[in-house]
C-alpha cells in the first residue's frame, strides 16, 4: 500500500541522510552464518501485508496494518507450520496497526500507532489480556507534534513504549508519562525519553540509504534481557542489563545482524528459545516465508577497540565511513538534480524567446499608442489566439511572408456559453460540469472502509468507538 510512496520519499530524503549515518554509532561485526532458514511459509489470502509478529508457544501471533475492510482487521494466530489457528477482531475500528509486543504473563500489545500522513490527534494500544477474546483500546498523544511510527517495546513492567519513524530524524523514544487509560478519547500523554543512534550500514535492501535509517519493528527477548529493533536492512540487538530498556537503546552499542534484501521487513521477534529472530515482510503476496535468523555474537574485545579509537574515528567523521553503496546513491542523486536543472534552463530559455518575440511584434505595430503603449482609445487590445498554433500563436506574420499561419480565432474577451470550460448542459457562467458530476479539482469520496483518522472526537466512525 505504502510502497511507491515511501521509495519517492526516501529517495528525495537520501542525501541529508548520509552524514548522519555516517557519524552514528560503528556496528559490531556480523556473523558468518550464510543466510537465513524459512521458519515455515504463510499461504493464506487473508495473511497479507503483515507488519507485526510475536511468538508464542506452539506458533505466532501477526497482524496486518492496512485493510479497507475493517473486518479483515485482526489479530491472527497461528501454528508453527504457519497455519491459521484463529483470529480475534478488534471491537471498534482500529486505524494502522504496525507492531506487536507480548509481555511476560502473555499479554499481547498491538500498536495502532502509524500515521504516515501525520493527521492523527491521538495514536493507541490494543491489549489482549490472556484469556480474552476481545482487546481494550488505550490511547495516548504525543508532546511535540504528530509522528509516524512501526514499532514498540515493553518496558521492565511490561508497559509499551513507542519508536517513531520520522523521515530524515533520529528514532525518538517516547513512554506514557503516568498509567494507561483504557477507553479514553482524550489519550494518556507521552514524554520523550530520548532518541536512537543509529549505526552505518551498507546492508543492501530496497530502499538503500533510508532503508538503513527508519526503525520498523521491535520485539524483547523472552529474558527481557536482550531488546532487538530492526531497519528495512538490519536487526540491532541491545543488552540491557538492569532492565532500563530506554536507557539500552539511547546509550548502548547494538550487535548488527544484517537482514539483506528484505522486500519491506518490517517485523520482528525472538524465538521462544531467544536463540533466534523471526522475521516477515509486509507484502501482498499470497505467499510469504517467516525467515529466521542467528543473532551477530557479542564482541566485547572489538566493542573496547571501537571506543578507544572513537577521537580518531570523530576526527575523520563525515565521508570517510561512506560505503561504496552509499556513494553510488549519492552520485546518482546528485545526476537527477542535474538533470532537473537542465530542464528549469530549457524552460528558461524559451519562455525568454517568446517573450523577446512578443516585445519585437509590439514595436513594429502601426497604431498610434504612446510611449506608455497607450493610445486614444485606452489600452490596445491584444490580438486573440490562434487556435491550433502551439508556438508564437500571437506573433504577426515575418516580413514577406503574408498572413499568419491558417487557424481559427476565438475572442479571450467573450466568454463562450455554458458556463466556465464549456461544460456543456451546465448555465452560463455555472462552474465546469454545472448540470451535475464532479467539480474539476474536487477531491474524490473516500473509498469504502476508510475512516477519518480523527473522527473517535465526535463523528460517527473513528478507530476505538462503536
Amino acid at each position: 500500500m505504502r510502497r511507491i510512496a515511501l521509495v519517492i520519499a526516501v529517495a528525495c530524503a537520501a542525501l541529508p541522510w548520509a552524514g548522519t549515518a555516517a557519524s552514528a554509532h560503528a556496528p559490531t561485526p556480523a556473523p558468518s552464518a550464510a543466510g537465513p532458514e524459512t521458519a515455515c511459509t504463510i499461504n493464506d489470502s487473508k495473511l497479507t501485508e503483515l507488519s507485526g509478529i510475536v511468538a508464542i508457544d506452539g506458533g505466532y501471533w501477526v497482524i496486518n496494518d492496512s485493510n479497507p475492510d475493517q473486518s479483515a482487521k485482526r489479530i491472527f494466530k497461528l501454528d508453527n507450520q504457519c497455519k491459521l489457528v484463529s483470529s480475534v477482531q478488534y471491537p471498534t475500528n482500529s486505524l494502522d496497526v504496525e507492531d506487536l509486543a507480548v509481555a511476560g504473563d502473555g499479554t499481547v500489545w498491538a500498536a495502532d500507532i502509524g500515521d504516515n500522513n501525520a493527521e492523527r490527534r491521538t495514536v493507541a494500544f490494543w491489549k489482549l489480556s490472556p484469556g480474552r477474546q476481545t482487546p481494550v483500546v488505550y490511547r495516548v498523544t504525543y508532546p511535540d507534534g504528530k509522528h509516524d511510527a512501526e514499532a514498540i517495546l515493553l518496558d521492565s513492567a511490561g508497559n509499551p513504549m513507542i519508536i517513531t519513524k520520522d523521515i530524515g530524524k533520529a528514532p525518538g523514544v517516547f513512554v506514557p508519562s503516568k498509567e494507561l487509560e483504557p477507553n479514553t478519547q482524550a489519550g494518556v500523554p507521552l514524554k520523550k525519553a530520548g532518541e536512537i543512534k543509529l549505526p552505518s550500514s551498507d546492508t543492501p535492501n530496497p530502499f538503500s540509504i533510508g532503508g538503513r535509517s527508519l526503525v520498523t519493528g521491535g520485539a524483547n527477548a523472552p529474558d527481557n534481557k536482550r531488546v532487538v529493533l530492526r531497519t528495512y536492512a538490519d536487526a540491532l540487538e541491545y543488552d540491557v542489563p538492569d532492565g532500563d530498556v530506554v536507557k539500552a537503546i539511547t546509550t548502548g552499542v547494538p550487535r548488527v545482524t544484517p537482514l539483506p534484501n528484505e522486500p519491506q521487513g518490517e517485523a520482528i521477534t525472538y524465538t521462544r528459545d531467544g536463540s533466534a529472530f523471526v522475521t516477515v515482510s509486509d507484502v501482498t503476496a499470497k505467499t510469504t516465508p517467516l525467515l529466521k535468523y542467528k543473532p551477530a555474537a557479542p564482541a566485547a574485545a572489538v566493542a573496547d577497540t571501537k571506543k578507544s579509537a572513537a577521537p580518531e574515528t570523530e576526527e575523520a567523521g563525515g565521508l570517510s565511513e561512506l560505503t561504496l553503496n552509499d556513494i553510488t546513491y549519492l552520485v546518482a542523486g546528485v545526476g537527477v538534480l542535474g538533470l532537473v536543472l537542465v530542464v528549469v534552463g530549457i524552460v528558461g530559455i524559451r519562455r525568454s524567446r517568446k517573450q523577446r518575440s512578443a516585445a519585437a511584434a509590439a514595436n513594429r505595430g502601426t497604431d498610434n499608442r504612446g510611449p506608455d503603449g497607450r493610445g486614444p482609445d485606452g489600452p490596445a487590445r491584444a490580438p486573440a489566439p490562434v487556435v491550433g498554433d502551439d508556438f508564437d500563436f500571437d506573433a504577426p506574420p515575418a516580413p514577406g511572408q503574408g498572413m499568419p499561419r491558417a487557424g481559427r480565432r476565438e475572442s479571450l474577451q467573450d466568454p463562450p456559453t455554458g458556463g466556465v470550460y464549456r461544460s456543456g448542459g451546465g448555465q452560463s457562467g455555472a462552474p465546469q460540469g454545472g448540470g451535475g458530476g464532479a467539480v474539476y479539482g474536487g477531491r474524490r469520496d473516500p473509498e469504502p472502509g476508510w475512516d477519518d483518522p480523527n473522527a473517535s472526537y465526535g463523528e460517527p466512525r473513528g478507530y476505538g468507538r462503536r
